[in-house]
């Protein structure tokens, strides 16, 4: 099973998804477990619900597990990519902070 990102903004409602289960077996996990991004496993194990109190660290862990995306894989410009699926949940971080009141559910 994969991982998507579910927004709820503006009365809309939008699900992107972000990463298959054999991405997040073989790239992602062992980056997240060597690096302790703890919320991040969160995300892709059970699911988590972004509130103001984990949004600062959880956008610093997808910062690292960007980063280490971005050193381990090959560069493209697929957005199918590792690396461009997780800029996709910084980008969505980023533009739907809790102060925008939009509701993110990242599972």
């Amino acid at each position: 099973m994969g991982v998507s990102i579910h927004i709820d903004s503006n009365c809309k409602a939008e699900v992107i998804p972000l990463a298959g289960k054999n991405e997040i077996d073989n790239l992602w996990m062992p980056i997240i477990q060597r690096d302790g991004l703890h919320l991040i496993q969160q995300c892709v194990s059970g699911g988590l619900q972004v509130s103001g109190d984990l949004y600062d660290d959880l956008l610093k862990e997808a910062s690292i597990l960007f980063q280490d995306l971005e050193l381990s894989n090959s560069p493209t410009d697929s957005s199918l990519s590792p690396v461009a699926r997780c800029r996709r949940l910084l980008e969505v971080l980023t533009q739907h902070p809790p102060a925008s009141g939009a509701q993110v559910y990242i599972g």
